[in-house]
């Protein structure tokens, strides 16, 4: 059963840190902020098969 309340949090995570990625400047924190957006976007569509 999908749990929307995961998918709701996890997406509120992908878009705060979407604007910080738009605001940083150093590269290791970009790459950081986007393996942290791939990640939880990896999460959404596991919640979604279960």
């Amino acid at each position: 059963m999908i749990d929307y309340n995961i998918i709701r949090k996890l997406t509120e995570n992908i878009n705060k840190n979407k604007a910080k990625l738009t605001v940083e400047t150093d590269y290791k924190k970009k790459q950081k902020l986007r393996y942290k957006i791939e990640i939880d976007g990896l999460k959404i569509k596991i919640e979604q098969l279960n």
